[in-house]
Formats: C-alpha cells, structure tokens, sequence
C-alpha cells in the first residue's frame, strides 16, 4: 500500500475547463527524484507538463496524460518539500512534493502493545516504528484516542479511545501528522467484549 498524505483539491484552468487535481500519489521520495507519481483528479486530459520546485522549478520527466482522470511523470531531483505545478497550458500549483534526505527513509508502523483491550477503552498503548515521533493525532477506527504522547522519534504513546459500536473485530488504527509526513494505517488493535 503506498502512503500518502490528504490533500486539499487544486483547482486548474485547463483551456476553458476547469480541472481538478485530487490527490498526489507518492507526496514524497528521494532527493535524487526518481520517483513515479499519479495526480488524480479530472479534466486532466489538457495538461502540457508538470514541474516541481524545489527549491528551484525543474520539470519532470516521463510526463503522460493517462486518462482525463490521471497523469503520471517522474519526479525531478530537489530538496525539502515543493511545490507541484501542471501547465494546461499556464502554469497552476496543484500540491507539494516533500523530498526526503538521503539515508532517510519513509516514517512506518511496525507495532503496538499490546495490541488489545476492553471496549470501554482507557488502555495505555505504546506504538513503534520509525520517524513517527510528534505525531499530532492517533486513531482507533473512528475513535480519538486520549494523552497522545512523544517519548522519542521512533516511539509514540497514548490511551484508547472507547469503541463505537457494538462489533469486537479489529480495529485499524491511523497515526496522524501535521507536517508532510503521511498517515499510517497498518496497525490492528482488538476491543474485548466487557
């Protein structure tokens, strides 16, 4: 599953229609580019070429309108995060881009215990993985989980939410960001019947 970070809806004039992109997929890879990634939206058929700033604009590569709905290129090298443009034919900013320090790879999940507890909720957890530290927000399903705490970059704690509703499958649980960081989401917990 690719990760990927909400983004809100860029509008673009694309000679006389208007386009929408929806969504970047990767929002983020290596300094050096390299690295395939989708705009989705509509009303893409128009679209001339993409560039990426940062710092400086340099245009992708291996640009292709797929579909009204899809356009894919490689990313340019560049550094920090930047800014995504389409040409349709001017030039309309549709997102960001973050480049990743080289040695640095993607933040990740890699477990949480434990890993089940009693539906009324109230149980401390400890979430591991890498470069997860300073998440702004954990989730377990559709419940906000309480005390969402930074012990260090790779280590996060809080205490589970109450479950919503009556069902004691497993739930999901999302690990939110308010930096170009991705959400994750491959981690299960389970509510125990009281």
């Amino acid at each position: 599953m690719t990760a990927t970070r909400a983004l809100p809806s860029y509008a673009i004039y694309a000679r006389g229609r208007q386009a929408v992109v929806t969504s970047i997929v990767p929002n983020f890879g290596p300094e050096d580019g390299g690295t395939p990634i989708e705009l989705r939206g509509y009303n893409l058929d128009r679209a001339e070429r993409v560039y990426i700033a940062a710092p400086s604009a340099v245009e992708a590569t291996d640009f292709e309108v797929v579909s009204p709905e899809l356009v894919t290129c490689t990313t340019p090298p560049g550094v920090g995060l930047g800014t995504v443009y389409v040409f349709a034919p001017t030039a309309i900013v549709v997102g960001q881009f973050f480049y990743e320090p080289a040695g640095v790879g993607p933040p990740r999940l890699d477990s949480i215990t434990p890993d089940h507890g009693p539906r009324t909720g109230g149980t401390p957890v400890t979430i591991r993985g890498y470069r997860i530290g300073g998440a702004s927000a954990v989730n377990f399903g559709f419940a906000t989980a309480t005390a969402v705490a930074t012990v260090d970059d790779d280590t996060v704690t809080c205490v589970t939410p109450q479950a919503i509703g009556v069902i004691t499958i497993p739930h999901t649980v999302f690990v939110h960001f308010d930096d170009e960081r991705p959400t994750l989401q491959n981690l299960l917990f389970t509510y125990e019947p009281v």
